[in-house]
């Protein structure tokens, strides 16, 4: 019974952290992200407008790397996780 477990934990410790972005951690950071937008929005306006283009350009990026085929949920998580650095900056 240990040998299973080790190798599976020795698996998940040993894997690329964009391999380890599962689902529920892309909708985590979505959430944050929609979160701190919306406080963003209320608090500063103006802040907003020059934080807007960013989020166009990350996502235009993501829309590229989807229609290429080569997104996967370690390319969301690295999105939503440089909007969100952006956003702690604004």
């Amino acid at each position: 019974m240990r040998k299973p477990l080790l190798a599976a934990l020795t698996a998940a410790l040993t894997m690329p952290a964009a391999q380890a972005c599962m689902v529920n951690d892309v909708q985590e950071k979505m959430s944050n992200f929609t979160q701190r937008y919306q406080e963003l929005a209320q608090k500063s306006p103006e802040k907003l407008r020059a934080f807007a283009p960013k989020v166009q350009a990350a996502m235009e990026k993501y829309r590229q790397a989807a229609s290429s085929g080569t997104t996967n949920y370690g390319d969301l998580c690295k999105l939503y996780d440089e909007l969100n650095a952006e956003l702690e900056k604004a």
